[in-house]
C-alpha cells in the first residue's frame, strides 16, 4: 500500500545563510531518511517525482541560498562558494541525520566534497546526471550559456537549456523550464555566471585528492542520451572512490523528469541501493 505524506516547511541557519527546508515524513512512516541535492539551475521543484515516487522513504529537500525559497532571506548576500555549498550539506546531515545522499547534476559536486568529510549518519549515496570533469561539450554549453546571461537573453537562455540539457523533456516540461529560466531574477542569473566560472575553474588533481578521501558507498548513475555528463565521465573519479561503481540508464540528462519508464527504472535503482 502506497504511503501517505505530510510535507512541513521549515527554515535552516548554515554558514550565514538561511535556507528553506521541506521535510517529507511518511505515513505509515518510513525508517530511513534521504537528503535530496539539486542542481544549480533547479529547485526543490524539480524533485516532484522523488515525493511521488520513493514513498519508502522520508525526504528532505533545500533550495540553495539564492534560489528558489531561500532567495529572500539572503537578499544582498555574497553568493556561496562551492566548499560553502558543501558545508551547508554537511550542516544538513549533521542536523536532520539521513542515511543517504542524492544528489543530481551540478549538485553533485557539493555532494562529493561533503562525503570527502564522511558525515558521520550517511552510509550511502547516489550522485546522478554528473561529469567529473568538463568535457568538451559541456564547456560550449556553458560559454554558450553564459554569453546568453552576459546579454540579459533569458529567452535564449532557456532556450539553449532545453535544447541541449533538456532536450529529452517532455514539452509541458520545456514550457514550465522556458518560464522558470527566463524569470530569473538579477541575483539568481549573477549566481548562475559565477557557478559556470567557477565549473570551468576546478583543479582536477585537488578534485581527485578530495574525492579519494570518500569512504561511504557510493554509486554514480547517467543517462545514456546525456551528452553533457556521459558515464565515461565518471570513470575517473569511481577508479579514486574505494567503494564506488557506476550505472547507465536510457535516459538524457533529466532522468526521471524525462519520461514515467525512466522514472519508475530509476526508482528501482535507488531503492535497491538505499536497501
Amino acid at each position: 500500500m502506497k504511503r501517505q505524506r505530510v510535507m512541513t516547511n521549515r527554515t535552516f541557519a548554515s554558514c550565514g545563510y538561511t535556507i528553506h527546508v521541506t521535510q517529507v515524513q511518511r505515513v505509515p512512516g518510513a525508517s530511513k531518511t534521504i537528503l535530496m541535492v539539486n542542481g544549480a539551475m533547479s529547485t526543490t521543484a524539480s524533485f516532484s517525482w522523488a515525493i511521488s515516487a520513493l514513498d519508502n522513504f522520508n525526504l528532505i529537500l533545500f533550495d540553495s541560498p539564492c534560489v528558489g525559497r531561500s532567495r529572500q532571506y539572503n537578499a544582498g548576500a555574497d553568493y556561496p562558494t562551492q566548499e560553502t555549498e558543501s558545508a551547508m550539506l554537511l550542516d544538513l546531515c549533521e542536523h536532520f541525520r539521513p542515511e543517504y545522499l542524492c544528489s543530481m547534476s551540478w549538485g553533485g559536486a557539493a555532494t562529493l566534497l561533503a562525503l570527502a568529510n564522511r558525515p558521520t549518519a550517511v552510509n550511502k549515496s547516489i550522485i546522478g546526471a554528473f561529469s567529473f570533469g568538463v568535457s568538451n561539450d559541456m564547456k560550449t554549453l556553458i560559454n554558450g550559456m553564459t554569453r546568453r546571461l552576459n546579454a540579459g537573453e533569458m529567452q535564449g537562455f532557456s532556450d539553449l537549456v532545453n535544447e541541449t540539457l533538456g532536450e529529452f523533456l517532455p514539452d509541458r516540461l520545456k514550457t514550465a523550464n522556458k518560464k522558470y529560466l527566463s524569470a530569473l531574477t538579477a541575483g539568481e542569473v549573477s549566481y548562475l555566471r559565477e557557478h559556470f566560472q567557477r565549473t570551468l575553474s576546478i583543479d582536477k588533481d585537488e578534485a581527485i585528492q578530495a574525492i579519494a578521501k570518500i569512504e561511504t558507498e557510493t554509486l554514480f548513475i547517467n543517462g545514456r542520451k546525456d551528452r553533457y555528463t556521459s558515464s565515461r565521465s565518471v570513470d575517473e573519479a569511481c577508479a579514486h572512490i574505494e567503494n564506488s561503481d557506476k550505472i547507465e540508464i536510457d535516459s538524457g540528462h533529466f532522468m526521471a523528469m524525462e519520461d514515467k519508464r525512466v522514472a519508475r527504472q530509476l526508482k528501482g535503482i535507488i531503492e535497491n541501493h538505499f536497501a
